[in-house]
């Protein structure tokens, strides 16, 4: 039978640090992912039904509207034509 133990902890911290990131990496993913089908299924018209066990899973998307252009903007753009 055999043991083995690292001498310097130095390659479990990597090993630890590595992990760490990864599953930082992984929340973010899942978060935008989450957020950017959120963004389709309000757009389509769609939604959960607020009874619905699933409703929390878009419950924090929230559409912000777009800002309307200003009169400057819209005066220069007609005048491009």
């Amino acid at each position: 039978m055999t043991f083995s133990f690292p001498l310097d902890g130095g390659m479990v911290e990597l090993c630890k640090s590595l992990a760490k990131k990864r599953l930082q990496k992984e929340r973010l993913d899942y978060s935008l992912i989450r957020a950017l089908k959120c963004a389709e299924l309000l757009e389509k018209g769609f939604m959960f039904r607020p009874e619905s066990p699933y409703s929390v899973v878009c419950s924090d998307v929230v559409p912000i509207a777009l800002e309307p252009k200003s009169t400057s903007q819209l005066s220069s753009s007609e005048g491009e034509q």
